[in-house]
């Protein structure tokens, strides 16, 4: 069975993982920086991204919420 985490952030985090996941972002815009990354991506509504195992990423939501479904690979 997958795990998955329903979530909204309004702010700025960063997550690091022991497993790989994927965030699909359900609502809202983001930028996102994997590690090992120097530039953010854009992320909106659709659009998914996935972190390798044992690494992490900074999110930061510029305007209103970023709301996300984080599934566990």
């Amino acid at each position: 069975m997958q795990k998955a985490v329903h979530g909204i952030t309004v702010a700025h985090f960063f997550e690091t993982h022991r497993e790989k996941l994927r965030m699909e972002i359900v609502a809202g815009q983001c930028l996102v920086t994997l590690d090992g990354q120097s530039d953010a991506e854009d992320y909106s509504a659709n659009q998914s991204f996935d972190v390798p195992a044992n690494s992490g990423f900074t999110i930061e939501v510029k305007k209103g919420l970023c709301e996300y479904i984080c599934s566990f690979l």
